[in-house]
């Protein structure tokens, strides 16, 4: 995840990545985070976005700055 604020777009900063991390450790696949969200019929649209939680790799390295 990378952090940009309107300022730091302004300056030309690229950002500062914040986070890392990556799917494959995830505890939720796809389809059961579609299937949580609609369950109760809620309408799933084009943009939705998915919390798929905390996602931890077989380490305790931070990715942060």
């Amino acid at each position: 995840m990378w952090l940009q604020t309107a300022q730091m777009r302004k300056a030309g900063h690229a950002g500062d990545r914040i986070s890392q991390s990556n799917y494959r450790d995830a505890n939720w696949t796809l389809a059961q985070l579609v299937a949580h969200h609609t369950v109760n019929g809620c309408n799933l649209r084009a943009g939705d976005l998915f919390g798929s939680g905390t996602l931890s790799g077989p380490s305790q390295s931070r990715a942060a700055p």
